[in-house]
């Protein structure tokens, strides 16, 4: 009879585990541009998956404390805390979509911050060169002071974007800037991924 209780419970168990991680991963992919690209969609899932992931862990570790203390402590016994584990490793380790298309295209991308550094003209405002064509807009500034920015956003003014700052000072463009936005990364020097703030 134990057996079965405890075969449920860890079904159970697993089941939440299973469906925590889920949410948690596909939020990790969300908030970086890969899946769910609104603000709207987004929230709750990151909301959810946030406030859910206390009441789940502590489940999985008693449930194991539980089995320990009885002396009846399997290997399947430990698979929902594995799981929850799991899932907050994978959701951690996803890179954003900005930061694995530098990745992935980093050489072009250097090409072309060096070109406008060395090219860059006030009344450059878009461009399509390669690699801008990865991201529905590319926005050149030339400043005054000699800086260049170069941000590659995709769609929504909100999500993520990759922004080139020849001065390697995040407060010199607004979607790194504290008052407007924030930095979510920093990929190298002078390259970053930033997000304007929601509120």
């Amino acid at each position: 009879m134990e057996g079965s209780v405890n075969g449920k419970a860890r079904a159970i168990l697993l089941g939440l585990a299973l469906l925590w991680a889920s949410m948690w991963i596909l939020a990790d992919a969300s908030s970086g541009n890969w899946l769910l690209t609104d603000v709207c969609c987004e929230c709750p899932l990151v909301v959810s998956s946030t406030l859910s992931l206390i009441p789940i862990l502590v489940a999985a570790l008693v449930y194991v404390v539980a089995r320990l203390l009885k002396g009846r402590l399997g290997l399947a016994d430990g698979l929902p805390a594995l799981v929850v584990v799991a899932g907050l490793v994978l959701g951690w380790l996803l890179p954003s979509r900005p930061a694995a298309m530098f990745w992935l295209h980093r050489g072009e991308f250097l090409q072309l911050a060096e070109w406008a550094v060395d090219e860059c003209d006030a009344s450059w405002w878009e461009i399509t060169r390669s690699p801008a064509s990865l991201f529905d807009y590319t926005r050149i500034d030339c400043r005054s002071s000699g800086t260049v920015v170069i941000e590659f956003r995709e769609g929504n003014f909100y999500l993520s974007q990759l922004v080139f700052i020849s001065s390697d000072r995040p407060e010199d463009t607004p979607p790194c800037s504290y008052y407007l936005g924030h930095v979510d990364q920093k990929l190298e020097a002078q390259w970053y991924v930033c997000s304007i703030r929601w509120d």
